[in-house]
């Protein structure tokens, strides 16, 4: 009997096997070089059940909209679908600093939410104007190639922050991408800009618009069903 889950295997130098439940509830078992698959697949049987309940929590934390968490000295702070370790730290100015996958936040009262909060809308907008232009000048060349040289090109690209939408395109061919794109997952900020691009061409969501979509990026449903859990 199969296991009620996808899981991939990975064998590294170690002594002891051990199963890991990613941030995107994806399964993975890491085990010592020998170990086949069966076997580490029967192993996992026994262990099916806290895979699932782990699953199911990665679930839940991903359909919070990968937003900030505070806890006391620090916190968790989201960037293209990963989750930062932040620290809180007194200082004579405010400094926020990436090492690796944490992020160290030093202002002179790090109980100040007012203060923490616009130290990292900065830093968030720093990370939109570095990562957003780079995927939006892919798109748009992925964008020409699929639909034909005759496609229209966008004029403009915002970053703005928006409320309740995630993206938006005008008439005038000016595209609009919200700031916070840069927390999510980078396919989920890839159909955003798909979406936006095949606005150009079609400006509504109709079979003829649906169908640009099919061409340009054929999973978008899917990508789109995870966006609004967002």
């Amino acid at each position: 009997m199969g296991l009620p889950f996808a899981w991939r295997l990975r064998h590294q130098r170690r002594r002891t096997l051990a199963v890991h439940v990613l941030d995107d509830a994806s399964v993975e078992a890491r085990v010592p070089h020998g170990w086949s698959r069966a076997a580490v697949e029967h192993w996992l049987q026994g262990r099916s059940e806290w895979v699932q309940a782990a699953r199911q929590r990665a679930l839940r934390r991903a359909r919070r909209g990968y937003r900030v968490r505070w806890e006391a000295g620090g916190g968790e702070v989201p960037l293209e679908g990963r989750m930062l370790a932040l620290t809180l730290e007194a200082g004579a100015r405010v400094r926020l600093c990436r090492q690796g996958e944490a992020l160290r936040l030093t202002l002179p009262d790090p109980a100040d939410e007012q203060a923490r909060s616009r130290a990292l809308d900065r830093w968030y907008f720093r990370q939109a104007q570095l990562l957003l232009p780079p995927r939006f000048e892919l798109w748009v060349a992925r964008y020409r190639q699929c639909l034909g040289r005759e496609a229209p090109l966008p004029q403009t690209l915002r970053l703005r922050r928006m409320r309740r939408r995630w993206g938006s395109c005008s008439q005038e061919g000016v595209i609009t991408l919200n700031r916070r794109l840069v927390k999510l997952p980078p396919e989920l900020a890839d159909h955003v800009i798909a979406h936006e691009l095949c606005h150009l061409l079609e400006f509504n969501h109709g079979p003829g618009f649906q169908a640009l979509m099919d061409r340009l990026l054929p999973d978008w449903r899917q990508r789109e069903a995870r966006l609004m859990e967002c």
